[in-house]
């Protein structure tokens, strides 16, 4: 698994979000979790590329799975899915993309996890949201929507992926469905005295620009 509607009952509590801006629970917390639960992306990463510290730090923030969290734990059961709903690591994130995309009946308490996790500043679970509407809905106007929302918090790179083809008017409705995701993403955070979450560009995206623009002259 490499990613409208915001039903916004996010799953996270206050104490939670204020320590973390990656959908998961902050130092403390992972202290107490398994092991692979406490893995970090680091230098060097395979899996997402990451080159320098600065890349590996985004997406520790963002809630990116490391390789082996995601070979663990896709294809998880609902019984895996935290009994508060809260995420507490990219692994819940994870197991919650896979509860939702097989499991009709838990489907609505991953998601509530997902929403949380976005809440919270993770890029990850909104990408999870457009993949589950992307291959299990079969919604893909829904799916540009979580798609677009996660590149107007600055993740660059989910543009570059294969984009599919719109008419006029779905691709207006993308933009209007990732607009008012990130206006309800802040209103639920202002509703629990958080900042609202800003642009935090993914680093590389310079060189991205600069390898752009020589490949157009």
């Amino acid at each position: 698994m490499p990613t409208t509607t915001t039903e916004s009952a996010s799953s996270i509590g206050a104490a939670q979000q204020a320590s973390t801006q990656s959908g998961t629970t902050g130092a403390a917390g992972l202290a107490a979790l398994p092991a692979l639960h406490r893995e970090r992306i680091e230098v060097g990463d395979a899996l997402w590329e990451a080159a320098t510290p600065e890349q590996a730090t985004w997406l520790n923030r963002h809630g990116f799975p490391t390789s082996g969290q995601l070979a663990a734990f896709n294809g998880a059961q609902a019984a895996q899915l935290p009994a508060d709903g809260r995420a507490r690591s990219p692994v819940d994130v994870v197991v919650a993309e896979s509860v939702a995309m097989s499991d009709p009946v838990a489907k609505a308490r991953a998601l509530a996890l997902l929403r949380g996790a976005s809440e919270a500043g993770s890029s990850y679970a909104l990408q999870s949201l457009a993949r589950i509407a992307q291959l299990s809905e079969h919604d893909p106007v829904k799916a540009e929507g979580y798609y677009r929302a996660a590149l107007l918090r600055g993740d660059w790179l989910v543009g570059l992926r294969e984009i599919p083809r719109l008419a006029p008017e779905q691709n207006y409705a993308a933009d209007l469905r990732a607009a008012r995701l990130i206006e309800q993403i802040n209103h639920a955070r202002r509703q629990r005295g958080l900042p609202a979450l800003g642009v935090d560009l993914r680093p590389g995206a310079e060189e991205a620009f600069e390898l752009l623009s020589d490949g157009k002259r």
